[in-house]
């Protein structure tokens, strides 16, 4: 009897792995298995390829062009508002309308501040000692406009020649 029970001993141990029966031992193991090929999968497939990084970086490229041009059409956008403010200046200065002048120089001051001419590729400094000039203007009641008309035109024309650099 003792030697029936030592072989049912040792056939119980072989067919147990673990302390469980050796199907479910092995089936606890190809899980076990599967979820970690699932999970390298996973991880792998997130990471990103090396294609993707090559557009991503594309993407960023073009993105900051088309910053630097929207700088550079906005300053022009700006330039050539001031640009006409200071022909319908000149419009209104022949029309005795001193005071809308003085109103449309000023504004054209101000679009001239949001002029990024670097971004343009224009002369900077030359869009500062315009804009200086202009805030220094001030037309005034005269008998005689035709000195302070040629300052006005002489204005434009330099804003007109400045924005033709950026062209």
């Amino acid at each position: 009897m003792a030697n029936t029970s030592s072989s049912s001993a040792s056939s119980t141990s072989s067919n147990q792995i673990f302390g469980l029966p050796r199907w479910a031992a092995l089936g606890g193991l190809a899980l076990a298995g599967l979820v970690v090929v699932f999970l390298a999968g996973v991880v792998v497939g997130r990471a990103p390829t090396p294609e993707l990084r090559d557009r991503a970086e594309a993407a960023e490229l073009s993105e900051a062009q088309a910053m630097e041009q929207i700088q550079a059409l906005e300053g022009r956008l700006h330039g050539e508002q001031a640009l006409t403010l200071l022909y319908r200046g000149l419009i209104d200065l022949d029309a005795r309308n001193f005071g809308t002048a003085n109103e449309r120089i000023d504004a054209a001051a101000n679009h001239l501040r949001q002029v990024n001419a670097t971004a343009m590729g224009a002369d900077a400094a030359a869009f500062d000692a315009l804009r200086a000039r202009l805030g220094e203007l001030d037309i005034r009641v005269a008998a005689d406009m035709a000195e302070q008309r040629a300052i006005l035109t002489e204005l434009a024309r330099e804003l007109n020649t400045l924005l033709g650099e950026g062209r």
